[in-house]
C-alpha cells in the first residue's frame, strides 16, 4: 500500500512516505493530530501500538481504525466466494477483522471509549480487478505456492458464471472506529 500512495502521491509536496510500523512509527514525539489505520489493525501487536499512538499524538487527539467487511451473506457469489477463500487460503481465518472483539477495541481506547460508524459501500470489479484484489490479500497465496492455481481457476468459474456484463459486485460495510486514546 505504501508502494500504491508513492505512486499515486509523488508530485505531491506534502507527501513523505516513511518506512516504519504501527509500533515503530519514526515519527517525532506530539507531533500528530490524528492517527488513521485502514485495512490493518488485525496485524499489530495492539499494546505496543497503543504505546507508540499516545507518544506520536498531540493531547487530546483521535486514532481512527477503519476496514471494509464483505457482506458475504448478501448474494450468492459472495458466499461461493467466502467459502473459496476459506478453501484455500491458510492465514484466512485468522486474519479477518470480524475476529477482533468489542473488548479489544475498549482496551485500545480506554475510558474515554470509542464510537462506532457503519457505512455501505461497494466496489464493482472487472475481471482484472477481481483477480488484483483477491490476490493483493495478505492471506492469498503467492503465485509459487501450491494453492494459487486452484484458487486463480475457482475464482474465474466464480467471475463467469456471476458476472454480469463482466463485472462482478462486491458489497462491503466500511467500520470506522474512533476515539481517544488514553
Amino acid at each position: 500500500m505504501r508502494e500504491a500512495a508513492e505512486k499515486l502521491l509523488r508530485e505531491k509536496s506534502n507527501f513523505k512516505s516513511i518506512v516504519g510500523t504501527a509500533e515503530d512509527t519514526m515519527l517525532e514525539n506530539s507531533s500528530i493530530d490524528l492517527v488513521i489505520a485502514g485495512q490493518a489493525f488485525h496485524w499489530f501487536d495492539i499494546a505496543k501500538a497503543k504505546k507508540e499512538f499516545r507518544r506520536i499524538k498531540k493531547n487530546n487527539h483521535y486514532a481512527a481504525l477503519f476496514w471494509n467487511e464483505r457482506k458475504s451473506v448478501d448474494s450468492a457469489f459472495l458466499a461461493e466466494y467466502e467459502e473459496m477463500l476459506k478453501k484455500y487460503c491458510d492465514e484466512y481465518e485468522k486474519a479477518k477483522h470480524s475476529n477482533i472483539r468489542d473488548e479489544v477495541f475498549r482496551d485500545f481506547y480506554g475510558n474515554e471509549g470509542y464510537k462506532l460508524e457503519i457505512l455501505n459501500n461497494f466496489q464493482m470489479l472487472d475481471w482484472e480487478g477481481l483477480k488484483g484484489r483477491t490476490m493483493s490479500a495478505s492471506y492469498s497465496p503467492t503465485e509459487s505456492e501450491q494453492g494459487y492455481p486452484g484458487m486463480l481457476n475457482e475464482l474465474k468459474r466464480l467471475f463467469d458464471k456471476y458476472g454480469k456484463n463482466n463485472i462482478v459486485k462486491f458489497d462491503y460495510e466500511t467500520k470506522l472506529y474512533y476515539g481517544k486514546i488514553v
